[in-house]
């Protein structure tokens, strides 16, 4: 059994104190004299009783709080460094110059550069700045390299996105934690200036980025674009250019992670170079060292992500634990490796990668001596001893390790992305056996390319069809049948509830530990349910996805509706982008209805990705033209076997007993197209009135105001407390009339930042402002949600 006393494992202590010093800071922002105040306080204590031969146990609790002290003003510290700077009040900025050095590119589409900021310039006016930004460079431009410094011309610097949808990726917040304080987006390259070709030296910038690249391009001459994605991946922890329909694959299938460069592949590294040195005629402390260095090495060409700098600080004290002749225990090493990486790098204890990569590998230390004692019964039962051992060893140890891992990784799968993959547990071990070999190979293939190309062409042949064998059993396993789930709403009370029960499960038959993990399940559900506890009500969340619409609306009994799907490109989907997450932050994957007002992308687009996750009962459309550009939706909906129903003005729809959708339009007139270029694509827009117990909203589409003569035949019916203003607020909608009759409360305006038609217009805002309507717009305060209960309206904070 794997022992965690803090005698045998000082840095247990001493990296938990650590992590709870650096969470506390980031919670509750204490002042800057507290953390300083405190450890120097501590560290006096711990002298003074130093002297006095205090009791271990007071010794052991000073330590703790000095550490954790210690770890509040290391996040102080960093946070004040790389966050905290004069100018980050006054974004937007737009200054003449820019003027910084590149630190680190990323690849994709559009080239994208972390920029170390010097100084920003307006005629003859300079300041001396600090902080990084990311820059977007323009399409196809590549002549920059890390370590040059460069000047940017008319170039905004801007604060970092907002999050603009409940559920959504806080792309904003992610850029932060990695010391990321501003964005800007260089449309030419006439705007960027290179003073000096010169690169500033660095490992990085003369050695390990152009050794990256230049591998980066063997790998893709030799292999196909998408096998070519994976293997930068794997070897280069280069992963923009995995296709994403085989990213997604991994995922469903709980293998996501050999796509990542972590401890695994380290291991696998760790293999390589002790066969490369096995045969090396030198003492083994040097080849130890040696070991080091290429660890090393191999960790800073792969961009030393934290999976990467966990594994590589773990080896590296283990071989300095072997060159002093010292032998630790695993716990004590992975701690370790925690306190050194949070020392230099507070914030990666909020890093994703980091929380995955120590909690599958103290899952493993912690977990997997108790599972391979499971398999004991079974062994005996062998009666050669060498098969037994070798049963253990290559089937065995793999599957109880991957297991183990599982264990420690699965609540936060499911935490933050909202997936639970059940055939992970049977495809991680072949699936990480395959890797490894594939990764072998491919360290073979990257030695041989340099030096002699037609072997490693043929190693390059025998790699693919490897790399697809691997692509397509991830394939098949993703999409078995109950192979995945998405779990929507886990908490972290669901986290400590997970525990508990894993616990209570491996350590049952002790009475002490059973009443305490059995506590703890009880009370995690309890307080989860009490803190969901809430008087039901109508929640309408109208979501940012730009120059379009989507309108989430979930009544009191929990029917969930979709009005419009938003836009979507080739590679963007309103759907990804905003509706799939909204939903999984409410809970739902169910739609009782999804309505398309009218067939123009910006309102049907993300239904196309919103398939592959939502379960649609029934489908609803205006009359629409011949030829229309949403045939190919309609396909997808007739092979989903999804019902399509039609509506024209004058039906109702009886949603449940509180809920009921009356259509107002389109009208008869102003529904019968002849082409799917007619002008009256708009005006055939559905309008629905939305009445829930003894609230309304109106939902206009797009129609515009030859329709709104229809719609105003229906009189005092239109009066209601929620607009959804027509048209994305354009002038050529909400005309006096309706609006006359509407006079709505609340007003919600779906637009584009900055869109290209100026919407909302300044003659409707004008309008809504003289029936004194409030008027709430996408394009300055991201997502809307409005709910209505006990009577009255209310808009939800939900950031």
């Amino acid at each position: 059994m794997v022992q965690f006393a803090p005698g045998k494992a000082p840095f247990l202590l001493i990296g938990s104190a650590l992590a709870i010093g650096i969470a506390l800071q980031k919670m509750v922002d204490f002042p800057d004299w507290l953390p300083v105040s405190l450890t120097l306080a501590l560290i006096l204590a711990i002298a003074a009783l130093l002297r006095k031969n205090a009791s271990a146990q007071l010794r052991f609790a000073l330590l703790a709080m000095l550490f954790c002290a210690l770890g509040m003003w290391r996040f102080f510290h960093w946070e004040t460094q790389n966050l905290q700077h004069a100018y980050l009040d006054h974004l937007p900025l737009k200054p003449q110059h820019i003027t910084g050095t590149v630190e680190s590119l990323q690849f994709g589409k559009r080239l994208k550069a972390v920029i170390a900021l010097e100084s920003l310039q307006n005629g003859e006016h300079f300041a001396e700045i600090g902080g990084r930004m990311i820059a977007y460079l323009p399409e196809g431009f590549s002549d920059v390299r890390p370590g040059q410094r460069i000047r940017l011309s008319g170039a905004t610097l801007n604060p970092l996105p907002p999050l603009r949808n409940p559920g959504q990726f806080d792309y904003g917040s992610y850029l932060q934690s990695r010391g990321i304080t501003a964005i800007s987006y260089i449309r030419s390259a006439d705007q960027m200036q290179i003073p000096d070709s010169t690169v500033a030296f660095s490992l990085e910038n003369r050695l390990f980025f152009p050794l990256r690249m230049s591998l980066s391009r063997a790998i893709e001459r030799y292999f196909s674009p998408d096998i070519a994605g994976i293997l930068k991946a794997l070897l280069l922890g280069v992963r923009d250019d995995v296709n994403r329909d085989i990213r997604e694959d991994f995922q469903n299938a709980g293998v996501i992670h050999v796509l990542a460069i972590s401890g695994l592949h380290v291991g696998f590294v760790v293999l390589f170079i002790f066969w490369l040195l096995k045969y090396v005629p030198v003492y083994f402390k040097y080849r130890n060292w040696l070991t080091i260095l290429l660890l090393i090495a191999y960790m800073l060409l792969t961009g030393a992500n934290p999976p990467v700098v966990r594994a590589t600080t773990m080896a590296v004290i283990i071989y300095l634990g072997k060159n002093v002749e010292r032998t630790g225990n695993m716990p004590n090493y992975l701690f370790a490796a925690a306190s050194i990486i949070l020392m230099v790098q507070p914030q990666q204890l909020f890093w994703i990668g980091f929380q995955l990569s120590f909690s599958a590998v103290a899952a493993i230390i912690y977990f997997l001596p108790k599972l391979q004692l499971l398999f004991e019964p079974l062994l005996e039962r062998i009666d050669s001893a060498t098969a037994q051992q070798r049963i253990r060893k290559y089937l065995i140890l793999p599957y109880c390790a991957s297991f183990a891992a599982q264990i420690g990784v699965v609540p936060l799968g499911m935490f933050y992305f909202q997936k639970f993959s059940l055939i992970s547990f049977a495809i991680n071990p072949p699936v990480i056996l395959a890797t490894g070999g594939a990764v072998l190979t491919g360290f073979v293939f990257l030695i041989f390319q340099s030096i002699v190309a037609p072997i490693a062409a043929i190693i390059a042949f025998l790699l693919e069809h490897l790399m697809w064998g691997i692509v397509q059993s991830v394939h098949f396993a993703a999409n078995f049948p109950f192979a995945h789930f998405d779990v929507l709403g886990f908490s972290i009370a669901g986290i400590a509830a997970y525990f508990c029960a894993i616990f209570l499960l491996f350590h049952f038959k002790n009475v002490r530990f059973r009443r305490v993990f059995a506590g703890g399940i009880a009370g995690t559900l309890s307080l989860s349910v009490l803190f969901s506890m809430q008087i039901p009500a109508l929640d309408a969340l109208m979501l940012d996805v730009g120059q379009g619409d989507a309108t989430l609306l979930r009544t009191a009994q929990r029917q969930t509706l979709l009005i419009d799907a938003g836009p979507a490109t080739d590679e963007w989907s309103s759907a990804d982008f905003a509706i799939i997450p909204a939903m999984q932050h409410l809970g739902e994957s169910r739609l009782r209805g999804l309505f398309i007002t009218h067939p123009h992308l910006d309102h049907y687009g993300g239904a196309f990705r919103l398939l592959d996750f939502a379960t649609i009962d029934t489908v609803y459309l205006p009359p629409l033209p011949l030829a229309s550009e949403m045939d190919s939706l309609l396909q997808r909906f007739r092979e989903n076997q999804i019902p399509v129903r039609t509506l024209r003005s004058g039906d109702v729809l009886d949603i449940d007993a509180e809920t009921k959708i009356f259509v107002l339009a389109p009208d008869a007139a102003l529904a019968n197209y002849a082409t799917a270029s007619g002008k009256n694509v708009n005006n055939g827009s559905l309008v629905l009135l939305v009445k829930h117990r003894e609230s309304t909203m109106l939902f206009t589409g797009d129609a515009e105001a030859e329709a709104e003569i229809a719609v105003r035949k229906w009189g005092k019916l239109l009066r209601c407390d929620v607009l959804k203003v027509g048209h994305h607020g354009s002038k050529t909608s909400s005309t006096p009339g309706l609006l006359s009759l509407v006079k709505p409360e609340f007003a919600t305006i779906s637009a584009g930042k900055f869109n290209r038609f100026g919407h909302p217009d300044s003659i409707i805002l004008r309008r809504l402002n003289a029936i004194h309507t409030t008027v709430f717009r996408t394009d300055l305060q991201q997502a809307i949600w409005l709910r209505h209960r006990a009577g009255a309206w209310e808009q939800v904070r939900w950031k």
